[in-house]
């Protein structure tokens, strides 16, 4: 259930983030820095706006934070089976 809200959840709260950027008058930068290339390199690079980056990471805070939870759970309910 949670895994399926988590994307309204993102959005929010980078929602809320943003108005209150915009409230203490802070620029939000438009994208991140091109990475140089060097001679002879074939590699696409790819630049994230702010947004994408912020959702990206606040996306895999909840992933990580769903994951430890269920593990620490898994150990508890393992340890109280081994007490009975």
């Amino acid at each position: 259930m949670f895994l399926s809200k988590k994307g309204q959840l993102v959005q929010k709260r980078f929602s809320q983030w943003q108005r209150k950027m915009q409230d203490v008058g802070s620029v939000n930068p438009k994208s991140s820095p091109e990475k140089k290339k060097m001679d002879g390199e074939q590699l696409r690079v790819e630049v994230l706006t702010a947004e994408m980056e912020l959702t990206r990471v606040m996306k895999s805070v909840v992933d990580r934070v769903l994951i430890e939870t269920d593990n620490r759970f898994t150990r508890l309910n393992e340890l109280f089976r081994l007490s009975v």
